[in-house]
């Protein structure tokens, strides 16, 4: 790799939804950014994009990363291809996206390339083609160096860090532990401060409503609690907050990094303050991986109009971390 610049790979998601247009689009539009950047996949899935766009004369289909160019769309053409059906839940889309990242990973851990940003997959797709892990962010730590890991939504505005991911409710209550809340705040640490630096300012939510009420409406924040109490750090607070007024003080500023004890607390206040331009980050992996904040669009799929914003911020923070 060369010295001063970040080889990107990029994984095109489900291609029957809108992952290989914000791609194409963002390169047109903010070639900058595209210095060395790799996007898995195959020669005939990606090639109507590259005549949509007016791009063919960018394109560079490789075989081996090694091969890539400088300020071209380098195209690992390694997949086997997949007619495209927009707006379709597949499972052979499922399949291509999943070997996608497969090979990303694989190369990344070649020490070819320096962070993977991943486009959005369908799920369904996913479980259509008999893959079982319910997201991005457990292949990941499937197939990373840490055991721990953690979903951390990013914005320049406020971050969100789950302490419980993709899980049912019902089983979210037996997850907050103390020592799942602790590896918890210890990763908002960690990425705080390479993304906030001095600036860091960290809230966490309580599980029940109102904090518990001192126990009376559970007991889950005796664990977090616990969980607080054992760092020696006063960037970290000593007792969990109610959700309901916490990201009242979120959006007035008083704090930027949240952790939240599971997927919605966290996920529906970003996403109503930061949809066009959210990053989802995996942490603790070893691998460093971003993607845009929302999913395969499928509705929109074909049209024209997806928003590149969350696309490109994800792009902006890989190079950042």
């Amino acid at each position: 790799m060369k010295k001063g610049s970040s080889t990107l790979l990029i994984t095109p998601g489900d291609v029957n939804g809108i992952g290989p247009e914000l791609f194409f689009k963002s390169y047109r539009k903010y070639k900058e950014l595209f210095e060395r950047t790799v996007l898995v996949g195959s020669k005939e899935v990606f090639e109507n994009y590259t005549k949509l766009f007016s791009i063919e004369e960018d394109i560079n289909y490789i075989k081996d990363i090694d091969d890539l160019l400088e300020w071209k769309i380098n195209i690992l053409d390694v997949l086997k291809p997949y007619d495209i059906e927009t707006g379709k839940i597949t499972k052979e889309a499922g399949l291509f996206s999943y070997k996608a990242v497969e090979k990303a990973i694989e190369l990344y851990k070649e020490s070819k390339a320096d962070a993977i940003i991943t486009l959005p997959i369908c799920k369904e797709s996913w479980y259509k083609a008999g893959i079982r892990f319910p997201g991005h962010t457990e292949v990941f730590a499937s197939s990373g160096y840490g055991k721990e890991f953690s979903m951390i939504m990013y914005s320049p505005k406020f971050s969100v860090i789950l302490v419980s991911i993709h899980e049912s409710i019902k089983d979210v209550p037996s997850l907050i532990t103390k020592e799942a809340v602790a590896k918890t705040v210890r990763h908002a640490l960690e990425f705080g401060d390479q993304v906030y630096g001095d600036d860091l300012s960290m809230a966490v939510c309580s599980l029940n409503p109102h904090g518990g009420e001192g126990g009376n409406i559970g007991e889950e924040e005796k664990h977090i609690i616990d969980a607080l109490k054992s760092f020696d750090d006063n960037r970290v607070p000593k007792i969990p907050l109610a959700a309901d007024t916490l990201f009242y003080h979120v959006a007035k500023k008083r704090y930027n990094m949240v952790v939240c004890m599971y997927h919605d607390q966290g996920l529906i206040p970003f996403k109503m303050n930061n949809f066009d331009d959210g990053v989802n980050v995996t942490w603790g992996t070893g691998i460093k991986r971003t993607s845009p904040d929302h999913g395969t669009a499928f509705d929109i799929a074909g049209k024209g109009v997806a928003d590149t914003g969350s696309f490109v911020a994800a792009i902006r923070l890989a190079k950042k971390l």
